[in-house]
């Protein structure tokens, strides 16, 4: 968590010791454990889970409240900012210990009116909100395991920078939200008028007394649906619960609540064909289209924008902190610079265990595309073969998969041989090193333990036969490249779902102690019915009808703090969290500032290159033909060619008397030819220079050149000669 840099140093207490840092980060653990098991329904499987519950609450308030204690003698409680009741972070610790309090003494009173009902002690179970704050304790975890400080100017920055623009996207929703509430207010308002019998009484509406499906009506005349007879268009009196919240238009907080939720794109229509109905179909269709195209497409896409700008931003401004200190190389993908009979190559590491016989055309035959290509193939037959099996439901299931588990025992014993081979080849430390070899050999474990007729007829190790399909990902570069530019930075985009599943943990705890106690409502009494609820909301699918669900079984004086619970949650998850992950995966994809910045200078220096302009004594060689007579010399290294120069450059590199070189010392055929011109120039230079014009005249000059530098050289150097 980001914590301002303390003005005075630490003191080296007790405090500071590890194993006290591990026993808050234990009581933490166990706090949030407690607080997710602790309901009615939960305690009553074990009769003894709620004395153990109450034990272990029990220790984690001592716990918490010997650290405050300490920390109130060290720092004080108003000595300076990082005193117990002034810095921020020590507040919140002191508010967790109340609520830590408050709670084991709610418990404590409800066993003690269990083991003495003589008493007449009152309890009620919605008195369990008091436990919602406790789910916030994981706060102070995740402060204990991510430690590292900022300082408070870059904090203050920080926010500057992100918080302007998520401030006005924010502006800008509320703006068309209360916008579009304030409109549907003045176009629909009440639409209380349905199809039902000429005998309904409309104080007392039974869903005899309906259509069939419900249908929303208009007065003859009014521009709506008209009601075909017997039925008849008669206005209900029906409180919100009845008519389902959803689809109201009767007040601004019960229309702002209906834009929400049709802007989420999740059962608008229905609302859409209820205005239609209602009102002129005109009406209906401007309101909701414009709304869909500027809330759920113009508004969420620009939140997504402003979160990935924002990204981008924090990434930029603290890139020398996110950089990684250390370079982790895998052992699997270590090469080297090695110059070959072909040039300079890049060879893999494990090239030097490549032996004389047969382990050396074993290695070259595990390396060769075409055993590469018959992997692939097994691989994707096997795939094929799994994905044809098809369950009937009868007898004939058990004979079918009796003939595949013997088609699987035959691909398991092939990919079985395929890693003993490599295992043999390069020896155990080496592959056991290289993370593609780990994957296939828990591959072949997994597959052979399938084989074993009591875990396959149960399907216990059938993932692993499934989980082969990986391997194609490592036969396609392109494929490879494209995950691992996704998937490697597992800090950025592991923290973020560490964050999501911390967030929804927190929301499904508090949900948790908020609704177990209200009646009709099932989705609240463990644990894991409220993370699945909570992760349905994320999710999107049917969250409407689950949100009229729990407001139609809440009282109705929390009906409005309810629904702005949820839609405050659905609104973080929807438009923050998630667009969290859009930028997390778009930053990935980016290439690295050092990456960019050098890609940058070279377009550049391209860019300059191609829009100089040629002095005018060079413009002539433009003129030249583009395939000039060609001459090949031996000896020369086709790696270093020798590169196009002006004669006024290599005059530099002329030496006028040179002295003789051994025989034995090998002869740099550049600067052979470079002295030997020089040489020529000086002995010819009161001569006057003559330029010939033409294939035959050029020709001709370069072949007596030639023929005099071949002369000289095998005069000094008889082991070398020149092939015209």
């Amino acid at each position: 968590m980001l914590t301002n840099t303390p003005k005075r140093p630490a003191n080296k207490d007790y405090l500071d010791n590890v194993y006290v840092e591990t026993a808050l980060k234990t009581v933490c653990i166990l706090s949030l454990f407690t607080v997710c098991i602790h309901t009615p329904q939960t305690l009553a499987v074990w009769w003894p889970l709620g004395y153990v519950v109450w034990a272990i609450d029990g220790i984690c308030v001592l716990i918490f409240t010997a650290d405050i204690l300490a920390r109130a003698f060290r720092d004080g409680f108003y000595r300076d900012s990082d005193s117990l009741l002034v810095n921020r972070w020590a507040q919140f610790d002191v508010f967790m210990l109340f609520s830590h309090w408050l709670s084991w003494t709610l418990h404590s009173y409800r066993i003690l009116g269990d083991q003495l009902p003589h008493l007449g002690l009152p309890y009620h179970d919605t008195l369990a909100v008091v436990r919602s704050v406790r789910p916030f304790i994981i706060i102070r975890l995740l402060r204990l395991i991510i430690n590292f400080k900022l300082p408070k100017h870059r904090i203050e920055q920080l926010l500057k920078r992100s918080s302007q623009q998520v401030q006005n996207v924010t502006v800008f929703f509320v703006f068309f939200m209360a916008f579009y509430a304030i409109m549907g207010i003045q176009l629909f308002g009440r639409m209380d008028y349905h199809c039902v019998l000429d005998t309904t009484d409309p104080n007392n509406v039974t869903i005899a007394d309906l259509a069939i499906p419900d249908t929303m009506c208009s007065q003859p005349g009014g521009g709506g649906y008209e009601c075909p007879a017997p039925m008849v268009c008669m206005r209900l009196n029906m409180d919100a619960k009845t008519e389902g919240f959803y689809g109201m238009f009767n007040d601004f907080g019960a229309s702002v609540f209906t834009v929400y939720l049709a802007a989420s794109e999740e059962g608008w229509v229905y609302v859409l064909y209820d205005c239609m109905d209602s009102l002129p179909s005109h009406l209906a269709f401007i309101y909701f289209l414009t709304l869909i195209f500027f809330l759920a497409w113009l508004v969420k896409n620009v939140f997504i924008a402003v979160i990935t700008e924002t990204f981008a931003e924090i990434r930029v401004q603290f890139s020398e902190m996110w950089q990684k200190k250390e370079v982790t190389v895998d052992d699997g993908f270590k090469q080297k610079l090695e110059k070959t009979e072909d040039g300079l190559r890049l060879i893999r590491m494990d090239d030097e265990l490549a032996l004389e016989g047969r382990k050396q055309k074993l290695q070259a035959f595990l390396r060769s595309m075409a055993f590469q290509g018959l992997v692939i193939f097994f691989v994707l037959i096997n795939a094929v073969i799994n994905a044809s099996f098809v369950h009937k439901h009868d007898e004939s299931d058990r004979i079918r998969r009796r003939y595949y588990w013997y088609i699987e025992i035959g691909f398991t014993i092939l990919f079985n041989i395929e890693c003993l081979s490599k295992i043999l080849c390069f020896s155990w430390g080496p592959f056991i090193k290289r993370g593609i070899f780990k994957f296939e050999l828990i591959l072949c474990i997994g597959s052979s333990l399938n084989l074993i007729p009591y875990f396959y007829d149960r399907n216990y190790f059938t993932y692993f036969q499934a989980f082969r399909l990986l391997r194609l990902i490592k036969a396609s570069p392109i494929l490879e490249d494209f995950v691992w530019k996704i998937f490697s930075p597992g800090k950025k985009l592991g923290g973020l779902v560490i964050f999501t599943i911390t967030f929804v943990i927190i929301a499904s705890a508090i949900s948790l102690q908020l609704f177990n106690s209200v009646p009709h409502l099932d989705h609240f009494h463990t644990f894991p019915k409220a993370f699945m609820s909570m992760f349905q909301i994320i999710t999107q699918e049917g969250w409407t009808d689950f949100v009229v669900e729990v407001l139609r079984a809440t009282p109705d004086g929390v009906v409005p703090f309810v629904a702005i619970y949820f839609v405050a949650y659905h609104l973080f998850v929807t438009l923050i969290v998630l667009s969290l992950f859009v930028a997390v995966i778009l930053d990935n994809l980016e290439m690295d500032e050092e990456l960019k910045r050098v890609k940058q200078l070279k377009a550049r220096e391209a860019t300059t290159e191609m829009r100089s302009t040629l002095p005018w004594r060079l413009r002539v060689f433009e003129k030249f033909p583009t395939r000039p007579q060609m001459v090949r010399m031996k000896k020369v290294d086709s790696e270093f060619p020798m590169p196009k120069v002006r004669d006024s450059f290599t005059h530099q590199f002329s030496i006028e008397h040179a002295e003789p070189e051994s025989p034995d010392m090998e002869v740099d055929m550049t600067k052979c030819v470079f002295r030997l011109a020089a040489s020529r120039r000086k002995n010819y230079r009161t001569q006057p220079h003559v330029r010939h014009i033409g294939s035959n005249s050029m020709k001709a000059s370069i072949a007596n050149l030639l023929e005099w530098v071949q002369q000289m050289i095998c005069y000094r150097n008889p082991q070398y000669f020149v092939v015209i």
